[in-house]
């Protein structure tokens, strides 16, 4: 009976440990995750990215920046660095939109606030139920990263419209109202 106590105490132990270091703070978690990253992107390269409907087809560093009206389609399936320096788009579908095979690395420069806002406030034809701030389809992939040298002191901010997410997914079936 007393080895069984003893172990009854030990797993007591393990587990109140185990509740302790859940309530620690994870502060330092996003700070060791971006040192963990490397030492950024290099944007030097960058081109200025025209604000039309034109969809980013080719691999390369593109930059946006200023009020934009068109949403941003990246529709290349190699590597696209797209720097955001102090953008504002606000439009009824998904304002930056990754194609099928998609790689893109989402930079955010220093000493800038970038807003994403898709308005759609219901789901139509006209935006086929791209709703998310930034639409990330299973396919493709988005990371979000620093320029090299740079401190990462950029803002996002990324709102979805109706059904949509910040960044991800959203409804894809305008004829699905449920």
């Amino acid at each position: 009976m007393r080895n069984k106590n003893k172990k009854n105490r030990w797993i007591s132990w393990i587990l109140t440990l185990a509740m302790l270091c859940s309530l620690l703070q994870t502060s330092a978690v996003p700070a060791f995750a971006a040192d963990a990253a490397g030492s950024g992107v290099d944007i030097s390269s960058a081109k200025d990215l025209n604000d039309d409907t034109n969809p980013v087809a080719t691999t390369g560093t593109y930059k946006i920046s200023g009020t934009r009206q068109n949403p941003v389609k990246i529709t290349a399936t190699g590597k696209v660095v797209l720097v955001l320096d102090g953008v504002t788009i606000s439009t009824a579908t998904s304002p930056i939109e990754l194609g099928d095979g998609a790689k893109v690395t989402l930079v955010v420069k220093d000493n800038t606030t970038n807003v994403l806002t898709c308005t759609a406030t219901n789901l139509t034809t006209d935006n086929s139920g791209k709703t998310a701030g930034i639409l990330v389809p299973e396919t493709a992939s988005l990371t979000i990263d620093r320029a090299s040298g740079a401190t990462g002191t950029g803002k996002l901010s990324v709102t979805g419209g109706y059904g949509g997410a910040g960044i991800g997914g959203s409804r894809t079936d305008p004829t699905n109202n449920k």
